[in-house]
């Protein structure tokens, strides 16, 4: 590094100086670099090292006072700087190269010291969660790191101590480290001033250790350094403030010349932003001003002296605040659809372990109530299963069958402390159960460290193929399934081959990599090198593992491979294959490991295999191998010796593993055959998509050179932002999170681009299966902060075409702390253990998941609630004008806008200004929105910091409003630190009363119930009558001179849908009309907000004459359809004197009276009247043709089961279902196969016996059809948890398993007793009468 000239020689004066000031004979003139060692108090000592880097062939040559350093220089080179006055500086070149640069013996941990050096990182560098500036080798630790977002970190004494974040990465500056020993301090100065300092407690290393420069001593554990280092300085001693802060001001010319470079480079980068923003110019004042602003700029960058920059910039960026203070537009194209997303892409990373996080009862076999309601709170369209690194080792049919049987899993890092088996409760039948339950699409993640492609086609077999269907041979999984109660197919699309399977480390702790850390190049030489794991994972192999600790079934921690000296002991090897079913073809010549390459050694002495232990004394080491399986037995003291007791169990062998590429192929071709067959029977197909764990690109270059491309269709990844850490403020908490939010996506960003352009094929996706703020235990994380950087994430996601988005993680425990999977405060619901008092058991127990927890959501749950419930399908074309960018160059805006069937628009938006409101201006192309209704959704909580807690759960909540855009492009407010989606409702004809006539007759006056009603009397004796409720909803409706209405029109206001129902006031306009007129029509226009996830109840008050307040129980909507055909809607219900039916959009309804008559029905029979005319008219009951052509009611005629699932699917308008209903009694013309399919999809019917009996001809009983209706209520979303005792005589007769359902039914007034006996009757066949009217009072219950 070259400072100054040399001076003249003169009198022989010896200076010496301290770092980089090369002693001279000089005359008493000093240079200005030589001055500041003329003041006391500021002057260093002598450096022990001095690296300059200038001696021409000898770069690493120390000038300080200590000859004995040296600076070894593997790989690295001084080159020329880029700073003149700096002469050459150190380059590292990438961060793949080991530059091995360490100067040994160069640092006493124990002692005080100072290093300081002129650093800047390389530009356009992908920068990892750690990159390493200076480390000490030996017993040393990083002496100093850098995060991703620029943070500087000390790990000294073994804990983070955080600096602050450096703003000029990228660019020159100077870094001083001072550590004192006897206060266990060290404080981080940059360019001379104080960074920040930290303490540390632990007792440091002894001896005198190695530095290293730009590299951890363990290679992998932190990103090694890319850029230029300079003017490396060791002292022995601890400056003080004053001689640092002098250090650097003693670089008179390098401060000078990047004072300029600095100056230019903020120009350039000003102007460069300035013509970003002539892109959105709309002539308005300031584009004219930052025109001349740039051209100003250009000519000072080209010849301006120092001060003529500094100017211009100062007016450039006055220039650039003026645009910025018109406001940030938001520009949608509604016609525009850049990618169609389904209902499954807004998903959750679930666990199966530990109960599910105790969100599972394990003595119920089913999620707990009360967490199940904050799961559809937020609508989660999709759930990862089994979960992430705890899916790595996870065998699902070991999961399947009586809880009792089941075999304890193992965890992804089996060797921690006190890990052992993991009872699978929650298994693979429990999460169908519920994501069927709950409207959530599973995806799966297949364990490659234990399974192999015959299991994979087996799993796609139990998740995907038909009952009857067996595609695979051997055991019928589709049969195993309908057996474990559910006859249908899981529908499973997506599938990730294992969890993050790149990542190395220690086996049991960390890696991820399993067997395939230990496949042989050469698989009969064990001696041979070990397979890259990427190519492990790719082709699989011979994995060989020598004196590897023996297992238990079941466990696989190191302290279960000890003898406890008990008979018949079994330990098995860790990566044997899982056994091969046993109905298989290959069965009898398939082994689980290669039977000759197992030896067994106990206390390091090695057993001999035998195959028959009852031939060996007590006293013969043997063991006895089981090939199938892979588990070995010793014998039990009297037949072969039993290991003694505390001595532990190892074992050589090999095993044969099938990687990627032999799974995935067997997964499609298990899927094609399925599809096969479904296409055979008329079912629709099904899609199966595999996606790669190793998230690396060696893996898409692997899989191009093996001509692999179509066997994989992404990469599973998780880009997660590894920060920020603790011991930062609130403030810079939030800011650094979102910085490595944007790296993330960064991430994200180049790992597709390479798989695209090294596949040739732009259709590979990402699949984002886990994301979020890690590792922090942090409290912000269970905070608004979290929210919002989800939120982002997002955005960025959909726009990548990532099929699904799961935040990890679904639940977690509340604490303050984390496990071996990382943080608890992650969760988006956290689980809190109730303490019932010492030694309960129903305690809550975060070790097992088992006892009982309460539930809260935390804000983060709140973007997924938005998300499922405000946003299309269609995702618009969308982009924001330029905004200026917050403190550390986030953007402080992020928008996504999208498009439903009915044609609303949803534009999605984060604020994260900590302090000041926010806005913008909604421009939808060639679009005028004036009328328009909109709906606000906000999550926004007093501070960035908030976070609902136990006691208050619901702190951070949305806020719910709505308005009418005044104008063209109306301008909507944003609160601080908030995430908003605001719904644009599609356009509504206008409802409004025709101007009258000048010689009409207008009357106004306001009604009993405060409704303003105008009276507009024609010359013809018809009237308008407009009525305006005081909540703002408004009626007109056109009746005649004979006083009936023949229409209406009714434009229903935001605030009257608040509470789910509106009544609209009607009384007394005789709006029934008689069998055979013309039914009067009501057109009603719905605001913003309801859809079908948010339905609102509509009770229109009706009456057949006037002041008639009877309702005839055969009038019912009929919904007129787009083509002009006409829909009964047969659920509506009927009061004393309205009717009522569910919407979830503006609709045109008709109202009439549709009762028939019966010619066999009598007045005289208890079912005459409202019975027969409520179920005729809806459809719920036709009648029985006759060979005259007549039709008979046939009341006291039984019902059957295929009868009765026929009429609740005619309830629902017989809707198709997919697959097959998963009874083997239903023939295929079947007039119930529809209905019996649909029930069984909606959990309605379940079957007899094992579930594959339908009996649709079988009379239904009275039981029978307490529990359909409660299955049917559920599968509605409805409240089913009334209950009332079953007070009847012959309440013993109720069969168990229609006990429950029973109780509901009678507290919900569906059944009542005989009329003479007061007998309930639960076995009697139902007549078609007694089931016409438990479906009335169903009906007529529903919106009560």
């Amino acid at each position: 590094m070259k400072l100054f000239a040399r001076a003249a020689t003169g009198a022989a004066l010896a200076i010496t100086l301290g770092c980089g000031l090369v002693p001279a004979t000089v005359a008493p003139v000093l240079s200005p670099v030589q001055a500041w060692a003329e003041t006391a108090n500021t002057t260093a000592p002598e450096a022990r090292g001095v690296w300059d880097f200038n001696t021409d062939g000898q770069a690493n040559k120390n000038t300080g006072s200590d000859t004995n350093l040296n600076l070894a220089l593997a790989s690295a080179d001084a080159e020329a700087s880029d700073v003149k006055s700096l002469g050459k500086s150190l380059h590292f070149t990438n961060k793949a190269t080991d530059h091995n640069a360490q100067i040994a013996n160069a640092i006493t941990p124990r002692s005080d010291f100072t290093i300081s050096l002129w650093l800047k990182a390389g530009t356009g560098v992908e920068n990892g969660a750690k990159t390493a500036v200076l480390q000490l080798g030996g017993n040393g630790r990083t002496l100093l790191y850098q995060r991703q977002d620029g943070a500087y970190v000390s790990y000294i004494g073994g804990s983070d101590i955080v600096f602050g974040t450096n703003p000029g990465r990228g660019s020159w500056h100077h870094v001083t480290l001072v550590k004192q020993s006897t206060a266990k301090t060290v404080t981080l100065y940059i360019n001379g001033e104080r960074a920040g300092s930290g303490t540390w407690t632990e007792t440091l290393c002894e001896g005198n250790v190695p530095l290293i420069l730009g590299e951890h001593k363990n290679a992998g554990d932190m990103d090694r350094f890319q850029g230029y280092m300079d003017e490396v300085c060791l002292w022995n001693s601890a400056l003080t403030a004053e001689q640092v802060k002098a250090k650097y001001d003693s670089y008179i010319e390098v401060n000078k010349e990047l004072e300029s470079v600095n100056a230019k480079q903020k120009l350039s980068s000003l102007i460069e932003k300035a013509k970003s923003l002539q892109a959105q110019d709309d002539g308005a004042d300031a584009y004219k001003a930052l025109a001349d602003a740039i051209e100003e700029a250009e000519t000072a960058l080209e010849n301006g002296s120092l001060e003529t920059i500094k100017s211009a910039s100062k007016k450039l960026e006055e220039s650039i605040g003026a645009v910025y203070a018109l406001g940030l537009t938001v520009n949608v194209d509604p016609n525009t659809i850049t990618k169609t997303i389904d209902d499954g892409i807004f998903g959750i990373n679930h666990r199966y372990a530990f109960n599910g996080y105790g969100s599972f009862d394990s003595k119920t076999m089913k999620i707990k109530e009360e967490f199940a309601k904050l799961y559809d709170e937020s609508d989660f369209g999709s759930i990862r299963y089994p979960g992430g690194t705890i899916s790595n080792l996870f065998n699902w049919k070991e999961s399947l069958g009586d809880k009792e049987d089941r075999t304890p899993q193992i965890h992804g890092f089996f060797n921690n402390n006190g890990q052992g088996g993991i009872a699978p409760n929650f298994g693979i039948s429990e999460i169908g159960t519920f994501a069927q339950e709950h409207g959530s699409e599973i995806i799966y993640v297949y364990a490659l460290g234990r399974g192999d492609a015959n299991d994979a086609a087996d799993l796609v077999e139990f998740l995907n193929a038909e009952v009857g269907q067996n595609p695979n041979g051997g055991t019928d999984w589709a049969k195993v399934r309908a057996d474990q109660g559910h006859p249908s197919p899981y529908y499973v699309r997506y599938f990730e081959i294992g969890n993050e399977m790149n990542q190395g480390g220690t086996e049991g702790t960390s890696s991820q990599q399993y067997w395939t850390a230990h496949v042989l190049t050469d698989p009969n030489n064990t001696q041979s090198a070990k397979k890259a794991a990427v190519d492990a994972y790719i082709d699989g192999g011979t994995a060989s593992f020598v004196k590897e600790y023996a297992i238990r079934r079941g466990d696989w921690n190191a302290a279960k491979s000890y003898s406890d000296g008990t008979a018949n002991q079994e330990f098995g090897m860790r990566y044997a294959l899982v056994p091969r079913d046993s109905k298989a073809a290959d069965y009898d010549t398939w082994t689980a490991i290669i039977p000759e390459s197992v030896h067994v050694y106990v206390n390091d002495v090695e057993w001999t295999r035998t195959d028959d232990l009852e031939k060996h004394d007590s006293d013969d080491n043997v063991f006895k191998l089981d090939e199938k399986t892979g588990y070995f037995t010793f014998g039990d003291g009297t037949n072969g010796a039993i290991p003694q007791n505390g001595h532990q169990v190892k074992v050589t062998y090999k095993v044969n593993r099938d990687g990627f590429v032999e799974i995935s192929k067997s997964m499609r071709e298990t899927m094609k055959k399925i599809n096969e067959h479904r296409a055979a029977n008329g079912i629709a197909e099904g899609e199966l998509h595999v996606y790669s764990s190793f998230e690396d690109a060696s893996f898409f270059n692997k899989m191009h050179a093996g001509n692999h491309d179509a066997l994989y269709d992404g990469m599973a990844i998780h880009p997660y932002s590894f920060g920020p850490g603790d011991g930062l403020s609130n403030q810079d908490f939030y800011m650094s999170a979102m910085n490595l939010g944007d790296k993330a996506i960064n991430k994200v960003k180049r790992l597709t681009d390479e798989m695209r352009t090294i596949s040739g094929d732009s259709s590979k996706v990402p699949v984002i299966s886990e994301y979020g703020i890690f590792r922090s235990t942090n409290s912000m994380v269970r905070s608004q902060t979290h929210a919002l950087y989800i939120a982002r994430q997002i955005m960025a996601y959909i726009e990548l075409g990532s099929p699904y988005i799961q935040k990890h993680c679904l639940v977690d425990w509340y604490s303050s702390g984390g496990d071996s999977l990382g943080p608890t405060q992650q969760a988006v619901i956290q689980a809190v253990p109730v303490n019932h008092g010492e030694g309960n058991p129903n305690n809550g127990n975060t070790k097992t998941g088992e006892g009982d927890f309460t539930f809260f959501k935390t804000p983060s749950a709140l973007v997924f609630q938005m998300f499922n419930g405000m946003f299309g399908n269609d995702v618009l074309q969308t982009s924001l004008s330029e905004m200026e960018t917050l403190g550390n160059g986030v953007k402080p805006y992020d928008v996504i806008a999208s498009k439903d069937a009915a044609g609303n628009i949803y534009v999605a938006i984060t604020h994260l200004d900590l302090e000041k409101d926010g806005s913008f201006t909604l421009k939808l192309k060639d679009t005028d929105l004036t009328g328009r209704d909109l709906q606000i959704q906000t999550i926004v909580g007093e501070s960035y910091t908030t976070e609902n807690s136990p006691t208050e759960p619901n702190k951070v909540q949305i806020e719910t409003s709505s308005k009418t855009a005044e104008t063209a492009n109306p301008v909507i407010e944003l609160k601080p630190h908030s995430f908003t989606i605001v719904k644009v409702a599609a356009p509504k004809a206008p409802v409004a009363p025709p101007a009258p006539p000048s010689d009409d007759k207008v009357e106004t006056e306001t009604d009993g119930q405060g409704n303003t009603v105008t009276t507009q009397t024609h010359e013809d004796g018809s009237k308008t009558v407009t009525i305006e409720t005081e909540q703002d909803t408004t009626v007109v409706a056109e009746v005649d001179k004979t006083g009936k209405a023949t229409s209406a029109n009714v434009k229903v206001s935001a605030s009257d849908i608040e509470d789910g129902d509106v009544h609209l006031p009607l009384m007394n306009l005789c709006l029934a009309s008689e069998p055979g007129e013309d039914a009067p029509r009501v057109k009603v226009n719905l605001p913003a907000g309801v859809d079908k996830d948010d339905k609102v109840v509509l009770d229109v008050a009706i009456a057949r004459s006037e002041g008639d307040k009877s309702v005839d129980a055969g009038v019912v909507f009929v919904r007129v359809n787009a083509d002009g055909s006409k829909t009964v809607l047969p659920k509506t219900a009927c009061g004393e004197d309205s009717i009522a039916i569910e919407l979830d959009s503006d609709a045109t309804l008709e109202i009439v009276d549709a009762a028939k008559s019966f010619a066999d029905v009598k007045g005289t029979d208890w079912f005459s009247g409202d019975v027969v005319a409520f179920a005729s008219a809806r459809g719920i009951v036709n009648g029985v043709e006759m060979t005259d052509g007549s039709r008979e009611f046939q009341g006291n005629a039984t019902t059957s089961r295929g009868m009765f699932v026929a009429m609740l699917h005619n309830l629902e308008l017989t809707p198709k279902a997919q697959g097959d209903s998963g009874f083997n009694d239903i023939a295929g013309d079947s007039w119930f196969k529809d209905a019996a399919t649909w029930g069984s999809h909606s959990g309605i019917v379940e079957g007899y016996g094992d579930g594959s009996v339908f009996g649709g001809d079988d009379p239904v009983t009275r039981e029978q059809i307490a529990v359909f209706m409660m299955r049917y209520a559920n599968s509605l979303g409805m409240d089913v948890s009334k209950r009332a005792q079953i007070a009847f005589p012959d309440a013993d007769q109720v069969s168990d398993y229609a006990k429950d359902a029973m109780s509901w039914a009678i507290a919900e007034g569906l059944f009542s007793g005989n009329s003479e006996t007061g007998e309930l009757n639960p076995t009697d066949h139902a007549t078609r009468a007694e089931v016409a009217t438990v479906l009335m009072r169903f009906i007529n219950g529903m919106y009560a």
